[in-house]
């Protein structure tokens, strides 16, 4: 007669003990995962607010900068304008100064000529 083993331990199967450590194993490498990806997810929630901000504040800055851009424009046009006007008129001087010379040698001329006579 053969006597076959009857418990769980004698027949091979995993005793309870460590089924339960497995289980433990699991639970914890579920919790670590579920840390790691709550961990990640508030990272990128950091990261997303961070660049809403950044992206505000470069939007209010193109704004401002655009306007700038445009006031320094008006500015430089009038400066432009400016500087066209100046250098007619420096024209105008030279002119005037060539013209004066020309009267001043003309009445010297004159001058000399009826000094002369």
């Amino acid at each position: 007669m053969s006597i076959a083993p009857t418990s769980a331990v004698a027949q091979g199967a995993p005793a309870a003990g460590a089924l339960l450590a497995d289980d433990a194993r699991l639970a914890s490498d579920r919790a670590e995962d579920t840390a790691a990806l709550s961990h990640r997810w508030k990272k990128g929630q950091r990261m997303v607010a961070e660049g809403e901000k950044l992206m505000k504040r470069s939007n209010r800055r193109l704004v401002d900068l655009a306007r700038d851009i445009k006031s320094l424009q008006a500015k430089a046009d009038e400066a432009v304008a400016d500087q066209a006007k100046e250098e007619t008129s420096l024209a105008k001087g030279r002119q005037l100064i060539a013209d004066g010379r020309g009267l001043q040698g003309q009445a010297e001329s004159t001058s000399l000529t009826g000094a002369g006579a």
